[in-house]
């Protein structure tokens, strides 16, 4: 029993550059957009005086922290999502994706809670003049509510890329 090779089609085959820009570029943008939106932000609060500043500045170094540790779980979820589609093993990227979903929910709200319900005794103990900690404590209690959404859109951002789908292509619909 011989098996006659076939060699796949020019337009079939991507350059590997091709192949780089197809996942770069999409997540490019998304940081880009990310950064045109702090920039948006600080220009917003930037008008409404020094100790705003201050404020956004010292509850977004904190949150920060919370926000960089949730990422991680995204990352190490893209590099075992990649594995397991590279092995064509749908069920074990469906295990990882599921798994790495109800950690980051859990964590994120174990999180969320205490930050949420203490972010006076936070801020006060991050070095915050009284001022600037009374006008924090709102900002903060509000963006750390965007951990559970974001830790998700972490994960699921990263499982799409991983598995070769950087983002939905459209397609016109076909004419009947």
């Amino acid at each position: 029993m011989s098996a006659v090779p076939t060699t796949p089609s020019a337009e079939s085959i991507k350059s590997p550059g091709r192949e780089i820009a197809a996942i770069a570029v999409p997540v490019s943008l998304e940081m880009v957009i990310q950064l045109v939106l702090t920039f948006i932000n600080q220009i917003i609060v930037g008008t409404l005086g020094a100790v705003a500043v201050a404020a956004v500045g010292l509850s977004g170094s904190l949150g920060f922290l919370f926000f960089v540790t949730l990422g991680a779980l995204g990352s190490g979820t893209s590099i075992l999502v990649a594995r397991r589609h590279g092995a064509a093993d749908r069920p074990g990227v469906n295990q990882t994706l599921t798994v790495s979903v109800a950690t980051s929910v859990l964590a994120a709200a174990l999180l969320t809670v205490p930050v949420v319900l203490g972010a006076g005794t936070l801020l006060s103990l991050a070095g915050g003049e009284e001022a600037v900690t009374r006008t924090a404590i709102p900002y903060m209690q509000v963006s750390m509510l965007a951990l559970i959404p974001g830790s998700l859109a972490w994960i699921l951002s990263g499982a799409l890329r991983s598995s070769g789908t950087p983002a939905p292509r459209w397609s016109p619909p076909s004419s009947p």
